[in-house]
């Protein structure tokens, strides 16, 4: 009985302290990203192409067939746009492509728009649009 009762701590124990860990963790990432993320920018679209493919989700299942946890997929369509913008200080333009697939934007994104994007100063040829 004595060994149950010391499985049964371990095991909230474990649920204790998983629950304090995965919020900080999460909040370390996300104060990271926001550090390493470099200026904000606003690009102007010159083009966009509509595609599908597979979207993998927040939620994981377990695979019918191999027991294995897996994320759950889900078949959406995406936009590959390509952006033009001007670095601030150096003046000099750059283009870039990102992905935005459609459940991340209110407005279907067109020729000619105005878009806030994220520049890594070490790599200013790579962006990612910010949801507005």
């Amino acid at each position: 009985m004595s060994l149950l009762m010391i499985g049964l701590a371990c095991v909230i124990g474990f649920i204790i302290v998983f629950s304090i860990a995965l919020p900080i963790v999460k909040y370390m990432r996300n104060r990271r990203d926001s550090k390493h993320n470099g200026i904000k920018v606003v690009a102007t679209v010159i083009d966009v192409q509509v595609r599908q493919n597979w979207k993998d989700g927040e939620r994981w299942s377990r695979d019918a067939w191999s027991g294995t946890m897996k994320r759950e997929k889900t078949w959406q369509t995406y936009y590959d746009i390509a952006a033009q913008w001007t670095h601030p200080q150096t003046g000099q333009s750059y283009t870039s492509c990102s992905t935005i697939w459609t459940d991340e934007v209110t407005k279907i994104p067109a020729k000619g728009d105005a878009l806030l994007v994220s520049i890594d100063l070490h790599d200013p040829e790579r962006c990612r649009g910010v949801a507005s």
